[in-house]
């Protein structure tokens, strides 16, 4: 009996130290001592915008805005900012339909009769972080242009505006004393759309060289710019010669050319009169 009790307590603890063993022990398709933990990385973006135009230190004409060109990667939000003299504009937000790619557009000048240094930023923004790019150039004023005449006769110009012109005044003037030769013309610019013909045979100019100077002005009376200089060779159209005939012929206009076709009928009417002779003696 006693022996029972204590193979029944031997069984027991056999039992217990099997179930102990069972529990601490892995299961057999998994690696005793390592877990793995797969974590997916992806890079943020790293946006970058560059400025094409205009270029660092250029004179940009101001013909109601300035043209801003630029470039960009990885970019989902753009921001224009400009400053000039004492004002700076709002920043103008621009949301691209690709992450990557090329912007031109027309900016506004927050002074429109502004003239000289100008600062304009570009900045790329995405998923937290930024890129700024900044350009300053010189905004100056937008002129009247003028194509050079040819030389000789009354000079025709053709004249081009921007929108802030509003009239020009030509001047023509002695390129050695440099003073006026004739009245200055003022044109509108809305009536440039033919050429300006200037009166140099109406005002009795001498053939020689002459200056014509072509200046802008806004609707303030301001001058823009530098004028336009153009240097013009004149020389007058040469008048037929009237030879002094009385009263009978007082207005009668004989040109060299008359004179010429009517040399040239006498002397063929001469030879067909000698001809004619020398044909009427041979018969004789």
């Amino acid at each position: 009996m006693k022996n029972k009790k204590l193979w029944g307590i031997l069984g027991l603890i056999i039992v217990a130290a099997l179930t102990v063993a069972a529990y601490f022990t892995p299961s057999a398709n998994a690696e005793s001592g390592q877990t793995t933990i797969t974590v997916n990385v992806t890079n943020p973006k790293q946006p970058a915008v560059e400025i094409t135009e205009p270029a660092s230190g250029a004179e940009v004409i101001n013909d109601g805005g300035v043209t801003l060109g630029f470039d960009y990667e990885e970019t989902d939000e753009i921001i224009i900012s400009i400053t000039c003299g004492e004002s700076g504009g709002a920043g103008e937000f621009i949301t691209p339909t690709t992450d990557t790619g090329s912007f031109s557009r027309k900016v506004s000048i927050p002074e429109p009769n502004y003239y000289g240094p100008v600062t304009i930023s570009v900045r790329g923004n995405a998923e937290g972080s930024e890129d700024i790019k900044t350009v300053t150039f010189n905004l100056v004023p937008a002129t009247a242009e003028a194509a050079d005449p040819e030389d000789n006769g009354d000079p025709n110009i053709d004249i081009e505006t921007d929108p802030n012109v509003d009239k020009v005044i030509i001047s023509v003037v002695d390129p050695e004393t440099g003073e006026k030769v004739m009245d200055d013309v003022e044109v509108p610019a809305d009536d440039l759309d033919d050429s300006v013909a200037l009166p140099f045979e109406d005002n009795d100019l001498a053939d020689g060289d002459y200056k014509i100077i072509i200046t802008s002005y806004n609707d303030n009376g301001d001058q823009l710019g530098e004028p336009k200089v153009i240097n013009y060779s004149y020389e007058k159209k040469s008048a037929p010669i009237v030879p002094d005939t009385g009263s009978f012929s007082e207005h009668l206009n004989v040109s060299k050319t008359d004179y010429l076709i009517v040399g040239l009928a006498a002397a063929g009417f001469a030879v067909l009169a000698l001809g004619f002779l020398l044909i009427k003696r041979s018969r004789r």
